[in-house]
């Protein structure tokens, strides 16, 4: 087995990732698309058949400005949904965090599943569990967690519902070089054979 190479990160990290910032639309969008919306940073959205879902996020201790001062956040569990030209309130989730994944898998039988996976609560630390969401209830249920907890990684979906997260820092503070898998349809993370990150392509996160 090909050992994990990780590369140091400086915290606190600053992504500019759209999924990460998705809520500084706000900057550039007019009022009318963000009435009622609070404005939060290193959200994480995902699409689904009727909607766009932004989950979870983060309230900056001061000006954002600021944010390389050693500034802490408050991690949030609100989900918003933007479907039929406005912004709905749905299920908070049940761990709160930011710097996360959002992802929507298709399952054979057409029904779509809206998961969370990652990120960091308001004490900094890598939150583990995943969630999805439940439709019929407007709740969150807890899915298998993640076996190594990271955040600031990129996610996506293949084939419907594998899902892969790639990059992102660990628990020890480093980006790390390896892939995960997720198979959405039966709960499972599995071998995903990819090898890790080499030196040509140096682990990253915020992308």
């Amino acid at each position: 087995m090909s050992e994990e190479k990780n590369a140091t990160v400086d915290l606190p990290l600053f992504p500019f990732s759209f999924s990460h910032f998705c809520f500084y639309i706000f900057i550039f969008s007019p009022p009318s698309i963000l009435s009622g919306l609070q404005a939060l940073i290193f959200s994480s959205a995902t699409q689904t058949k009727l909607s766009v879902l932004v989950t979870g996020g983060a309230l900056p201790s001061s000006s954002i400005d600021n944010f390389r001062d050693g500034m802490s956040f408050t991690a949030s569990g609100s989900v918003s949904s933007y479907a039929d030209l406005s912004w709905h309130t749905v299920g908070s989730l049940a761990y709160p965090r930011y710097m996360h994944c959002a992802a929507t898998a298709m399952l054979p039988s057409k029904k779509e599943i809206v998961l969370v996976f990652g990120g960091r609560d308001s004490n900094g630390n890598i939150v583990s569990e995943t969630e999805a969401y439940d439709l019929v209830t407007d709740s969150w249920v807890p899915r298998m967690s993640m076996p190594d907890p990271r955040y600031g990684m990129s996610c996506t979906v293949v084939d419907g519902y594998w899902i892969y997260f790639i990059g992102g820092v660990n628990g020890s503070g480093s980006a790390s070089s390896t892939v995960l898998l997720y198979n959405a349809l039966d709960d499972e993370w599995v071998d995903s054979g990819t090898p890790p990150m080499d030196s040509s392509d140096y682990p990253r996160l915020g992308h």
